[in-house]
């Protein structure tokens, strides 16, 4: 059995941290920092930022990662050399962790004697699944033809370094507003890096003097110059750089040496320093032939037929995101993620059913499949030689510390089965869990099969 024990991160407001560690210049900020890091006392309303999670952020090759527990896959589809050596990799890459918890208002109590109200008080939650404001890949996939951008953020605390809502307890009149000049890049490789400016804190109205340089604060060494009007620059440590303009609408990529790659996001294609283009369903061949590789997509369900259908499990039943009730009753069932009827109240948008990825076709017509569980994360993968891998999930403890509810999204592997064949008799099984030692370790195993 493979154990690993190791620091968890606080995922209270302010910047994410390990709990007994900082940085020097963060202790100009100590009364901020220190009450942010201590526990959220309980309160009607429950804000916190899930978005940073570290568990959202991790990028590994392994097929489970044995320190978050996710799901992770890459699929080499080519590379092409350029002139100076830097090669442009194509492949796509795919990772479990997908749910995470946002913040949407607070339900105070009602002013005296209104219609058809009562005193409950609760916070309102969105269950989101991926990230809904890049569509460039479908939910948990991810290209090395993708260039990098600002996941959108919007991260507001209070003078007590706690996540507040401008309408209820961001002071009075929601003036005791707060932020950070914090962003999260997420790179071709699907990685998400967590930059900033600086320590400062900012008072709500105060904007940002362009070029603003932010640099990364998890050891990746990675710099973005934000110009202002969408133009960016993105300086890699080995001295190569991304240059993006028209928020995303362009890009290009310059190695060390010079040489230069321009994308379009009109057809996410890049030219290369030889003049060839390539995207993810066309590439250039040996002797002046095209590599068609097909994607084809499918919603979870479409009852009355699996065929058309994603499921491993087409018995299964679609669930609602959460049980709604915000602004009155919760009546949606089932659930994906449930909550406290009391104090948070997770909303729904009619039955989940996303569009997947569930095919990808090589140009020799060999395959991958892939099929998922109602929570549309992957749990079958099936290889063109007909081998095949199944995933079994559950809620897993986070690497981040994450107050209840937000923690139920975090989601991980716990069983995996292998067969060389395609039969069921030659499975071989894996297990993985994770277990919290104390409020700052997490000790994680991976109990592999036993040789036959």
């Amino acid at each position: 059995m493979l154990t690993t024990a190791l620091l968890r991160f606080s995922h209270t407001p302010s910047v994410e941290k390990p709990r007994l560690t900082f940085r020097a210049s963060e202790l100009t900020k100590a009364l901020l920092i220190v009450l942010a890091l201590c526990s959220v006392p309980a309160t009607a309303q429950n804000v916190q930022h899930s978005n940073n999670s570290k568990d959202l952020a991790l990028r590994h090759d392994f097929s489970v990662d044995p320190v978050s527990l996710s799901l992770n896959l890459q699929l080499t589809l080519g590379s092409y050399s350029q002139r100076g050596g830097s090669p442009l990799p194509v492949s796509m890459r795919y990772s479990s962790k997908l749910w995470r918890l946002d913040y949407v208002d607070f339900k105070p109590p009602c002013l005296p004697d209104p219609i058809g109200c009562d005193e409950i008080t609760y916070t309102m939650l969105s269950a989101v699944y991926g990230d809904p404001v890049d569509n460039f890949m479908t939910e948990g996939w991810s290209s090395s033809l993708r260039p990098p951008y600002v996941m959108a953020d919007s991260e507001v605390f209070n003078s007590l370094g706690r996540p507040c809502d401008p309408g209820y307890n961001c002071g009075e009149n929601g003036t005791d507003r707060w932020y950070l000049r914090r962003i999260r890049l997420r790179m071709p490789d699907g990685s998400i890096h967590e930059l900033m400016a600086d320590d400062t804190i900012y008072y709500y109205t105060q904007q940002p003097t362009y070029p603003l340089t932010y640099v990364a604060v998890d050891g990746s060494s990675i710099r973005y110059i934000d110009q202002g009007n969408g133009q960016a620059t993105t300086l890699l440590p080995d001295g190569s750089r991304y240059i993006t303009t028209g928020y995303g609408a362009g890009a290009q990529f310059i190695d060390r040496n010079g040489n230069t790659l321009t994308f379009s996001s009109a057809n996410n294609t890049w030219t290369d320093s030889l003049g060839r283009a390539i995207n993810l369903q066309s590439m250039p061949g040996f002797n002046n032939t095209t590599l068609n590789y097909t994607v084809t997509y499918r919603v979870l369900k479409v009852e009355g037929h699996p065929e058309q259908s994603a499921l491993t499990n087409f018995n299964q039943t679609l669930r609602y995101r959460g049980p709604g009730g915000w602004w009155g009753a919760q009546t949606t069932s089932p659930v994906l993620f449930d909550s406290s009827v009391t104090s948070d109240r997770i909303g729904s948008d009619g039955p989940f059913n996303p569009s997947v990825i569930y095919e990808i076709i090589a140009p020799d017509g060999r395959k991958y499949t892939f099929t998922y569980n109602i929570y549309g994360e992957i749990d079958k993968v099936v290889y063109p030689t007909g081998a095949y891998e199944r995933f079994e999930y559950a809620a897993v403890p986070a690497i981040s510390i994450m107050n209840a509810p937000y923690n139920m999204t975090n989601r991980g592997v716990v069983r995996r089965w292998v067969s060389p064949d395609g039969t069921a008799g030659n499975e071989q099984e894996w297990q993985y869990g994770a277990e919290e030692v104390s409020a700052t370790v997490l000790k994680t195993f991976v109990v592999a099969p036993t040789v036959r």
